[in-house]
């Protein structure tokens, strides 16, 4: 039984690695562009470019283990089953269960880890990859602009550039706004260039045929034309790190997000508390307002709580996909004797667009407040449960599950 069970490992684990390489790369072809992007177009030194590599990693993985581990299950157990291997070992009297124990332990100890890793490792990840962005775009503000924007990265001014061509420089309705407490002002151009001057110290704007309005003093206006005016703005060329203390919802780890649930339930009994005294003297109107008001707030901190709580359960899903996702598609692969390569990806992704849109759905309904947290967050998951019966039931019994279950209701 070792021998058979040491066979099972050896066929699942190369797979396995090769489905994570493969996956890797399909998703980080995004990534790739913007790094190329770094290196040719902003001229982003080498170490720096691999290091928004290495930290957009972490997500990648958060999502391609479960359907690497798939993948594996459908060829492991798809081809015992296609090369008839599968009746040599019943046959010796052998349970197809027995068959599953080293895989299953496998996949037991990795979604123990993905919790782990979603749990922290991602969440610093996240965080160190919008920090180094930050500062790339603080050095080198030309990474940051983008059309139909309005951008807050130059120091007191805000800047609108309607086309801009990074090649030739060329921009094109341009809105640059500077507001000082004295003397606002606002540039308009329809056309313009932008240059970095030769030390790299300044990006200078330069701007054809527009108009300067300023608001001077005691409220009186005045307006300038322009056949030409360049305004430079200092560019930091040193990478400077800073480390910033905000986190977003992707950036908080499991250290960040219990802390917070438990502060915010305490608020929350706090208001509740607050509102049975005041409806004690809801005879008075000043109170009815205020128990409305505080009503609000209850509803405001259900709501918050229900994000981070959201957060929290969706990371917790992600990492035990993976076993929900072995037992699939072992199971798949024994039902339809199909093992190979090509059918196992394509039947991964395929039924990963099932279960993304599901998981972007909970995380939608979360936020809309028309589903509790944990249950959207494992909605995916548990709408397997159903599938993986089915076929572990034909895999066993070779008999679907659902039709004797009808065969025996109708009796």
């Amino acid at each position: 039984m070792r021998i058979i069970q040491k066979y099972i490992i050896s066929l699942f684990i190369p797979p396995f690695f090769f489905a994570i390489l493969v996956l890797s790369f399909i998703l980080l072809m995004n990534r790739l562009f913007l790094l190329a992007d770094l290196l040719i177009k902003k001229g982003v030194k080498l170490p720096i470019a691999l290091e928004v590599a290495a930290y957009s990693l972490p997500f990648v993985i958060a999502y391609i283990t479960p359907l690497a581990i798939m993948v594996a299950g459908v060829m492991t157990y798809g081809k015992l089953s296609q090369d008839n291997e599968l009746i040599a070992i019943k046959s010796s009297g052998v349970n197809l269960l027995c068959l599953l124990i080293p895989t299953f332990f496998f996949t037991i100890f990795l979604s123990l880890f993905m919790v782990f890793f979603n749990g922290f490792i991602l969440s610093e990840a996240e965080h160190k990859l919008r920090n180094l962005l930050l500062d790339l775009a603080r050095k080198k503000p030309a990474v940051k602009i983008r059309e139909g924007v309005f951008m807050n990265d130059f120091g007191e001014w805000t800047i609108y550039i309607g086309y801009f061509q990074p090649k030739e420089g060329k921009i094109s309705d341009v809105f640059l706004f500077r507001k000082e407490e004295t003397s606002p002002l606002f540039i308009t151009a329809p056309t313009g260039l932008l240059k970095t001057s030769p030390d790299e110290r300044f990006l200078s704007f330069h701007l054809f045929s527009g108009e300067i309005h300023e608001l001077v003093e005691n409220d009186k206006y005045r307006k300038l034309q322009f056949a030409e005016h360049i305004i430079n703005l200092p560019i930091e060329n040193e990478l400077i790190r800073r480390e910033r203390e905000y986190r977003s919802l992707s950036e908080m780890s499991f250290n960040h997000l219990f802390p917070m649930i438990k502060k915010i339930d305490e608020e929350k009994e706090a208001i509740r508390k607050k509102v049975k005294e005041l409806e004690k003297q809801k005879e008075f109107d000043p109170i009815k307002i205020r128990i409305a008001e505080e009503k609000n707030r209850l509803k405001y901190k259900i709501k918050e709580r229900e994000r981070y709580a959201g957060e929290l359960h969706k990371r917790l899903s992600l990492a035990f996909s993976c076993l929900f996702f072995f037992l699939f598609g072992s199971f798949l692969g024994i039902v339809l004797k199909r093992g190979g390569m090509g059918f196992a990806f394509l039947s991964t992704l395929i039924f990963f667009a099932f279960y993304y849109i599901i998981l972007i759905a909970g995380e939608s309904s979360v936020e809309n407040g028309k589903l509790p947290s944990y249950l959207a967050m494992w909605l995916p998951n548990i709408l397997l449960l159903p599938i993986i019966a089915e076929f572990a039931f034909q895999s066993i019994f070779d008999q679907s599950l659902f039709s004797s279950f009808f065969r025996k209701a109708i009796k």
